[in-house]
């Protein structure tokens, strides 16, 4: 599993751009847990580099939680060319059932070091990977999504799709952070940041762009994505350091708003998706900040249920 290699963009505010669901079946669900690592001295011409899994629980499509701890360990040189070892420990959750995402990642890196000249554990350059190399980027998270195609009972052409979500979590530093990827039919990923922030919480609405429904429904690919990720070269020598993402409270797909061609809300409609489930139509609102109120008494009938 050590040599799943995934490409990232790296940006200075600490975000991976990591791989969406897939998006082959009209349904599906899924959770996992894993930690990549790789080394940001070794990067492409364009800034991308690759990381390397280091552990994976691996996919779970069964809509149950997935639990996976992990631990690992690192022998090199620090800033002062004296050999240390670094310990990174980790426990992720994750579970990917339709309408509902529940992700959290916990670790902790122990006695971080960094000196450019150990021996990568993956360079980007020569796609070269070394067991006993050390990196200096790690990137722990839980995921879960799901895929489901969705039928508009009653609509006519010319109608089209909002699909509104109810976020809530948290954050211990800002290294960490989250993100929900959407993506509905063949129309363009959206994806919606939750920064970390210092003992940082979230609870908020975030609404979809509209979509146009076609005579074979919309399928819709939900993901989200909870990160802890410490820059070794950001880190004192010898520093500890701990995350916890915690976005377990859930993510809820609240409800999907109907409009027709002149912005129109479409009432008493049923929502039904390939997989069984039942999606909750949302009446329209003033504002979205109006409408959270009601989607959150959505969003607790839902988990009870």
């Amino acid at each position: 599993m050590k040599l799943r290699v995934f490409a990232v963009s790296y940006f200075a505010v600490g975000i991976a751009v990591l791989p969406a669901i897939g998006y082959s079946q009209n349904f599906s669900r899924s959770g996992e847990v894993k930690v990549l690592a790789g080394n940001q001295d070794y990067q492409l011409e364009n800034g991308n580099i690759y990381l390397v899994t280091e552990d994976s629980s691996g996919v779970n499509t069964s809509g149950q939680a997935v639990s996976h701890s992990t631990s690992l360990s690192y022998s090199g040189v620090d800033e002062n060319g004296d050999e240390q070892t670094m310990d990174f420990t980790g426990l992720g959750q994750a579970q990917g059932d339709y309408g509902i995402l529940r992700t959290r990642y916990a670790g902790t890196l122990n006695n971080s070091f960094y000196n450019p000249v150990n021996t990568p554990l993956y360079n980007s350059q020569t796609l070269t990977y070394d067991a006993n190399g050390v990196p200096d980027l790690f990137n722990a998270q839980a995921t879960a999504g799901f895929v489901d195609t969705l039928q508009f009972g009653g609509t006519a052409t010319n109608y089209y799709a909002q699909y509104v979500f109810h976020i809530s979590g948290s954050t211990l530093t800002y290294r960490d952070f989250s993100y929900l990827d959407v993506k509905i039919g063949a129309n363009t990923n959206e994806r919606f940041y939750f920064y970390g922030q210092t003992n940082g919480v979230t609870n908020k609405m975030v609404a979809t762009k509209k979509y146009l429904i076609g005579s074979g429904g919309q399928k819709a690919s939900v993901q989200m994505n909870s990160i802890f990720q410490p820059n070794l070269k950001q880190i004192s020598s010898g520093a500890s350091v701990s995350g916890d993402c915690d976005f377990y409270h859930t993510v809820v797909l609240s409800g999907i708003q109907v409009t027709d061609e002149n912005g129109n809300v479409v009432s008493n409609i049923d929502i039904n998706g390939m997989s069984g489930t039942h999606y909750q139509a949302v009446p329209e609102p003033a504002t979205m900040a109006a409408l959270g109120l009601g989607l959150a008494a959505v969003a607790r009938r839902r988990k009870r249920n």
